[in-house]
């Protein structure tokens, strides 16, 4: 078990420890010594006998016994031998901090690449390099340079922390002191030559002391592995809240240029960390504050909040806040607003509700107008604004109050926001009542707590699901648009009448056949826009029409490009009615197979209104899909207008997620653009399909 080899080793030697505590491997031999590490340090030192008062030798052969652990914090030319000798030992584990590797252009990537090999073929692991190295509060394991640590300890709690950056892990844990978070284990990767962040992930949804799980990414080597790490720790029913960085192109180029990593497609990490169960977050404060409220208030058990606050405009700010973020701020009841009346008959409102700055001049009350809004039952958080109060002399009674109504309803998350003075923190933590003091970052944590909960919650129905569609029995050989939908029918999904025609005269009889009006489209694999070169002519009419709607399109995909390979023009029947919506699945770099869908038509280039999501997903998952596009109200009566079939696009979306997931289909990408959806059914219109092969 990772969190065991890497976090709780017995013994330990250490390479570039100095008689310096001051000095970078110095701060290492002093960080482990401060923390209280318990195991057998041995340190390795080219003329010391003794470093800091642990023994030293000159190489690992040296050494008594076979350390369970090596921390290595020399040049980067020293690496190599020293893993080397330590494989030689017996080393099993290894944590390596020196820096001058992948990040360092193709050189360094080498070098990476030959630690790596050493570590296999000894079949040791390590994490790193270019890591702050990683601590653990759980087993006083502090094996890290970082200046920080040295004077900051942490906490011992349940919170673990894995980030990629060591500066900015020093930052994430500086944060986590700050807010009081109780920490197991502190986990920076660095380069993540061997060992990467999923697999900290993994272990810590298996590890006892770790009941909520911090990431901070900037990018990720085996997007399966990052995915199947999340859907443990969502069924293990440990939260998860991700910080990815690189939502931007500028973001993106600068984790290439820090870590020598590409940072991925960001919608697919997205659609990603929703279909786990994991929340994703913008900021490192978020990150914590969501944290902070899981581990110490608990994730709510719906998605209700009632307010409570001496401030209007505070009140005003938590009521928006909770619109903006998906909760529901619903009024009390009128048998709770009377007994809030009769507790206090200065309060005003039915939620939030504002018991006015008076009510601090008899601060007892609070507790009572808490209890009496945990009564109500319909509420799985009550976030309290109390401004100054936590900084007064009436904090005392406030958070005797305040606790004893919360040990009355264990199930009820309470997160509370004032200017609190440090020695009440730990108490007000220890009964399950979260601080956080802006009113607005107070919601937007509850959300980010009761999201968790709703997400793993999905991920675990979603993985039991096993409804495969009917799909084709062979591979796709590839081929034109012909053949795709003539593909995709094996699969359920149906296009209108169709006749692909090698003249204007085959181009007729195939009108009067389908009947009247018709489309005429271009058939060729090397034109697939081919709206934009006018290979698409709707609305034909008659036979006159649809002759000179043939000999046109010809001649114009011929102009746009003379080498084309024609395979002729389709005469289509046209369809009136429905919405036009596109489906796609694609294999995402990271991530593997992809289903996208949303608003078709020229509109999905216009407007990006999609969705997106691992495949494959079920006809259900799918349906969800469609549902979180903002154009799916057009699909359900908006305005009045018609309700399209749902069942149709949903089983049509599962089916395309199938294709595109299993390797036997040989398709690397799907593009079915139109779909056209009506009241009854749907219709492939447009499609492509990419092979692997």
């Amino acid at each position: 078990m990772l969190t065991e080899d890497f976090l709780n080793p017995k013994s330990v030697v250490l390479y570039g420890a100095s008689t310096d505590p001051n000095k970078m491997g110095g701060r290492v031999l002093a960080n482990m010594i401060s923390g209280g590490y318990t195991g057998d340090i041995f340190v390795i030192h080219p003329k010391s006998d003794l470093v800091q008062g642990m023994p030293a030798f000159r190489s690992a052969a040296d050494l008594p016994k076979a350390p369970d652990c090596a921390v290595i914090c020399i040049p980067s030319d020293g690496v190599e031998p020293a893993l080397t000798e330590c494989a030689a030992k017996g080393v099993k584990t290894a944590i390596i901090l020196s820096a001058g590797f992948g990040e360092e252009g193709e050189a360094g990537k080498a070098a990476q690449a030959r630690i790596k090999k050493i570590a296999q073929d000894a079949g040791m692991r390590f994490s790193g390099p270019n890591s702050l190295g990683c601590i653990s509060a759980a087993n006083k394991f502090n094996a890290t340079f970082s200046g920080y640590l040295m004077a900051n300890k942490p906490k011992p709690g349940h919170v673990g922390i894995i980030t990629q950056s060591g500066a900015l892990g020093t930052h994430v844990m500086g944060r986590a002191f700050d807010m009081g978070l109780g920490l197991s284990h502190g986990i920076f990767c660095g380069n993540e030559g061997d060992l990467e962040a999923a697999d900290f992930i993994e272990a810590m949804a298996e590890d006892p002391n770790t009941h909520v799980i911090c990431a901070a990414l900037e990018a990720c080597n085996d997007g399966p592995k990052l995915r199947k790490a999340l859907m443990a720790a969502a069924r293990a029913d440990k939260p998860v809240f991700m910080c990815k960085v690189g939502r931007s192109d500028v973001g993106a180029q600068a984790a290439m240029s820090h870590t020598g990593r590409m940072a991925g497609n960001d919608v697919a990490f997205s659609a990603v960390f929703e279909a786990t169960g994991a929340v994703r977050t913008r900021s490192i404060d978020d990150m914590l504050e969501y944290a902070l409220v899981a581990s110490v208030a608990g994730r709510p058990q719906n998605d209700k909040v009632a307010v409570l606050t001496i401030s209007g405009g505070a009140g005003i700010i938590a009521a928006d806040a909770a619109a903006d973020v998906g909760l529901d701020a619903a009024p009390a009841k009128p048998e709770t607003l009377a007994k809030l009346h009769e507790i206090y008959p200065l309060c005003i409102g039915q939620n939030p509700i504002d018991a006015t700055a008076n009510v601090g001049t008899d601060i007892g009350k609070a507790g009572a107008l808490l209890e009496a809004l945990a009564q109500d039952g319909q509420y799985g958080t009550i976030q309290l604004y109390f401004a100054f109060v936590g900084r007064s002399e009436r904090i005392k009674v406030f958070s005797e109050r305040v606790i004893e109504v919360k040990k009355k309803y264990p199930d009820l998350a309470v997160v509370l926001s004032t200017f609190l003075y440090d020695e009440y923190r730990p108490m007000m933590h220890e009964a399950g009542i979260a601080d956080v003091l802006d009113p607005d970052r107070a919601i937007r944590a509850i959300a980010g707590a009761w999201n968790s909960r709703r997400l793993q919650t999905a991920a675990r129905a979603a993985e039991a699901e096993v409804s495969a569609p009917a799909l084709p029995s062979a591979p796709f050989g590839g081929g034109d648009e012909v053949a795709a939908k003539k593909y995709l029918e094996g699969a359920g999904l149906k296009g209108p009448a169709e006749v692909l025609c090698q003249s204007a005269d085959e181009a007729a009889a195939a009108g009067a056949k389908i009947g009247f009006p018709v489309v005429a489209k271009i058939v060729s694999e090397d034109l697939p826009h081919k709206t934009e070169i006018g290979g698409v002519v709707l609305n034909i009419r008659d036979e006159a029409a649809l002759r000179e709607a043939y000999d046109g399109i010809l001649s114009r995909a011929k102009a746009a490009k003379p080498d084309a390979r024609i395979a002729g023009i389709a005469v289509i029947e046209q369809v009136e009615g429905g919405v036009e919506m596109i489906i796609g699945g694609s294999q995402d770099a990271n991530f593997g197979p992809m289903v996208m869908v949303g608003l078709g038509g020229t509109a999905a280039e216009l407007f990006h209104d999609v969705a997106l999501a691992p495949a494959p997903v079920s006809a259900r998952q799918a349906k969800e899909l469609v549902l979180s596009t903002k154009s799916s109200a057009l699909l359900t009566g908006w305005r009045g207008g018609p309700q399209m079939d749902l069942d149709a696009l949903s089983e049509a979306v599962s089916a395309v997620s199938h294709l595109v997931a299993d390797p036997k289909f040989n398709i690397s990408e799907i593009d079915i653009n139109p779909f056209r959806l009506k009241e009854n059914g749907g219709l492939v219109l447009d499609a492509l399909i990419g092979t692997r092969d």
